[in-house]
């Protein structure tokens, strides 16, 4: 396989499982769909093909082949098309090929294969533009030079006689247009000259049908002549019908009639073989709105699925455990039984397709399972009933055995319970729950009380749940209970949720899984609640959570100011702070940006304050935290408990690194309107006029002298922002770790801060910090270690060259040793190179006793 193919080793396998490897060769494949244009060339559809195509050269034949093989089933070629020397193949898109040949399809339905062949214009949609291109390239410069033509095709322009096949029939009755659309084949005028009584016969017998068959008086006649000179309006309606149904559906789905699972082509093959599909092409579409809404109803309905909520058990149905066979006819033990039971009773409920995770999903391609993540909520969202299956609810069980249930504690059940429009669930005997019969459980206030009690959602939100950014702090906090086998799914799962669409990287582990979905959230939305956790940090960035239990505890919410309130704090502060300080101070945190993240590192706006003061101690409780007194310019004193050691410094021993105290910024303290959330009143057709007071003048003339009512807004609202200011906040402390880059330090509690003064801006630094990607929990602690050495007083190093040598130096493994193996550390020490007297090693040795005392007890160094 060439080494540029994006296709993974398991499609690999299945694409030269197909080939004769004693005489053909693959010079290129890549994914790909297939669409077909007849029988007019600029009027495309998709035929119902995709997989990997493939261009090979065949040694027997001594030709160039292109090839389809299918990579989602077992029906290996569907599709091939040999090359001949005239073959012509365009680039009309950088993701779009096509060429004039034939779609020749493979159908398979059950025991009985067909072979459909039509000449149309063929064309490739390609998921890879740059393999796209590499395609292209092998194509047009393959070496044809012995290649012959193939005994289908057109024949060439050197002799022999002209083949039927090349002529298209007379157009309007010109004559002239056939000879030149043959000269356009490349058949020589030599050629038509003496074949020309030839021709003229095919012309004449052409015509002498073709009046025929418009002059006969049978309807049938005349109908079979209206569909081949034009595609039947009702097959192009049913066919776009179809595809707005699939689009929003699982790719393979169970036939709940047949027990086969299918994917798309035999889904559609399945329905063009049905009574309601004959019924369709019967219904002509000319002037008539009302039958082309039958032909959508009839598709929707036919195509309609039920989906399949669960918890996985230890022995479940896979994919290669039904494949190729009717489920219905397998011995019913472990997850085949309840994949059984699933079919019957959604067949019973008179739905022909079903879908359940463990065995309609090939988790062996990877094109497949990154499409089946981003798409299942959106699967759920447009099924037609979701059935929840509930393994460890007895039939004898009581009405809260539901909210008892482990299903509601799983990771992917989550987006299951919230999707879906219609849900009933079942017990383990397959009973209705509650023997409530009614045909949406979501209308049930029994069962949606239960499910409000177990998942804190308030049953309105469970029925009628919108996905996207809009309240995630509240969302992950719902998520912060669930549970996943796999770790990486805590994040995947939630996908859909916030209507995210991400890669899927099974084995990147759970804190990079879930920072990328965090750092998603907040570069699309801007919402900096995301950051309001309480635990340990992750590893992705410092700025977010290790685990998404850290969610766990409600944000915290203030009770908004009154409007009294605001009045008279603004009036005090016009006495006390200039208008053109407050309007600064305002200009410069509407400029502000939105934060985003870059390379896992959080360029965060903010107000900062610095940290003039570090002081701990550790509780006798306390076992690994220690609590520290925090005091920053302009905020009143605080008390942190973090597991970090901090160094601790004061104004009178003041150290190199800087520690802030910040309030990320959030510009709902503008004060100024949300225009997304008003947008719902667009529609609103009052005029300016009518917003106008009757009595009030739109002349400018009539403005009272001092300043403008613009100018007196604008200020009012840069002195009500202050007012909002000076109210408690959720702050975070960062330490130093580099120039121009921070760590956010965890705490074990919130911190909640408040400025002193509201009307002294002087201390409040506006601007963006960037936070850096946080290594692992060694990496961290050893550079808290390697800040202990820096700030070690250079009159101390200059008296032990040693250690002087060991900070230039700065060797990672004795630093990593100085914190978990300090007699290690020492003896590495004693043995350097650079280390000769006796008497510097032994000063040395009692210095680093010393850091080791100071770095494991963050004393101060005093």
């Amino acid at each position: 396989m060439p080494s540029q193919s994006a296709l993974s080793a398991d499609e690999k396998s299945k694409v030269k499982s197909t080939l004769d490897n004693s005489t053909q060769k693959i010079l290129t494949a890549t994914a790909a769909r297939i669409y077909f244009a007849h029988p007019r060339p600029n009027k495309w559809s998709y035929g119902g093909l995709q997989g990997a195509l493939i261009f090979l050269r065949d040694n027997s034949k001594d030709a160039f082949m292109l090839r389809l093989v299918d990579l989602t089933g077992t029906r290996g070629v569907i599709w091939e098309h040999e090359l001949d020397e005239a073959f012509e193949y365009h680039q009309d898109r950088a993701f779009f090929h096509s060429f004039a040949g034939d779609l020749s399809v493979h159908l398979q339905f059950k025991e009985n294969y067909s072979l459909l062949s039509k000449k149309c214009m063929v064309g490739f949609v390609f998921a890879d533009e740059k393999d796209a291109k590499t395609l292209y390239k092998k194509v047009t410069n393959r070496k044809a030079d012995n290649v012959q033509p193939s005994s289908s095709e057109k024949k060439s322009s050197k002799g022999g006689r002209t083949n039927k096949s090349m002529i298209s029939g007379p157009i309007a009755g010109s004559f002239v247009h056939v000879l030149n659309e043959l000269e356009g084949s490349g058949i020589s005028r030599e050629v038509i000259n003496q074949d020309m009584d030839f021709i003229k016969d095919f012309i004449r017998d052409a015509q002498i049908m073709s009046s025929k068959l418009d002059n006969s008086p049978e309807v049938q006649m005349q109908e079979l002549r209206r569909q081949d000179d034009c595609p039947s309006e009702a097959e192009d309606a049913i066919q776009r019908a179809i595809w707005i149904e699939l689009g929003n559906a699982p790719l393979r789905l169970l036939n709940t009639s047949t027990g086969l699972l299918c994917d798309r082509a035999a889904q559609i093959n399945a329905f063009k073989m049905s009574a309601e599909y004959k019924e369709l092409l019967s219904i002509t579409t000319k002037h008539s709105d009302l039958q082309m809404g039958r032909i959508k109803e009839m598709v929707a309905i036919y195509f309609r699925c039920v989906m399949l909520s669960h918890r996985w058990e230890e022995k479940e149905a896979l994919l290669h455990d039904i494949q190729d066979q009717d489920v219905l006819e397998l011995m019913g033990i472990g997850g085949i039984a309840k994949l059984q039971s699933f079919c019957k009773v959604a067949r019973d409920a008179g739905y022909c397709w079903a879908w359940m995770d463990t065995c309609c999903i090939d988790k062996k391609s990877n094109t497949e399972l990154q499409e089946s993540v981003n798409s299942m909520f959106v699967w759920y969202r447009h099924s037609a009933l979701t059935i929840v299956y509930l393994s460890d609810v007895l039939p004898s069980s009581q009405p809260d055995a539901l909210a008892r249930s482990v299903w509601n504690e799983r990771g992917w059940t989550f987006q299951e319970l919230l999707a879906p429009k219609v849900v009933i669930f079942y017990r383990r005997d397959w009973s209705l729950y509650l023997d409530d019969r009614s045909p949406n459980h979501k209308e049930s206030p029994a069962i949606m009380k239960e499910l409000e009690d177990a998942t804190g959602i308030d049953a309105q939100t469970l029925v009628a749940f919108r996905p996207g950014m809009s309240g995630a702090r509240e969302k992950l906090q719902w998520a912060s209970k669930r549970v996943t086998t796999v770790q990486e799914d805590v994040a995947y799962s939630l996908f859909g949720i916030f209507g995210i669409t991400l890669p899927v990287i099974y084995g990147e582990k759970k804190q990079n899984a879930l920072g990328r979905l965090l750092q998603e959230i907040v570069a699309r939305s801007g919402d900096i609640s995301v950051l309001d956790w309480i635990g340990e940090p992750s590893e992705f960035n410092s700025c977010l959570p290790a685990h998404i239990t850290s969610y766990a505890t409600p944000p915290r919410t203030l009770s908004p100011l009154s409007e009294d309130h605001i009045h008279t704090q603004v009036s005090s502060l016009r006495q006390t702070v200039a208008a053109d300080l407050a309007l600064k101070f305002y200009d410069q945190l509407e400029q502000l940006r939105a934060p985003r993240f870059a390379n896992c590192r959080l360029h965060l706006p903010c107000i900062s304050f610095r940290v003039t003061e570090v002081r701990g101690w550790r509780g006798l409780a306390q076992e690994t935290s220690i609590t520290y007194k925090i005091k920053a310019d302009g905020l009143h004193d605080q008390q942190i408990t973090t597991e970090e050691a901090l160094v601790q410094f004061s104004r009178a021993k003041p150290i190199q690194q800087t520690f802030l105290l910040i309030r990320p910024w959030d510009w709902h303290l503008l004060g100024v309107p949300d225009f997304a959330e008003q947008a719902d009143f667009a529609g609103d057709t009052e005029s300016v006029g009518d917003w106008t007071d009757p009595g009030s003048s739109m002349d400018d003339s009539d403005e009272l002298p001092g300043d403008s009512p613009v100018e007196e807004e604008h200020s009012s609202r840069a002195l009500q922002l202050m007012v909002r200011l000076g109210q408690p906040f959720d702050a975070f402390l960062l330490a130093q770790q580099c120039v121009g880059e921070y760590k956010r330090i965890a705490s074990d509690y919130k911190i909640i801060a408040q400025v002193k003064d509201i009307a002294s801006v002087d201390n409040m630094d506006v601007g963006t910090i960037d936070l850096q990607a946080s290594g692992t929990i060694t990496s961290l602690r050893v550079h808290n270690s390697l800040t202990v050495l820096s700030f070690l007083p250079w009159r101390l190093l200059l008296h032990f060259p040693a250690l002087l040598v060991f900070r230039m130096e700065a060797d990672i493994q004795m630093i990593r040793n100085l914190i978990f193996k300090p007699v290690t550390f020492i003896e590495q020490f004693e043995s350097h190179q650079r280390v000769e007297a006796p008497m510097q090693r032994l000063f040395a040795k009692a210095t680093i006793c010393v850091l080791v005392k100071c770095a494991l007890e963050e004393s101060s160094f005093g």
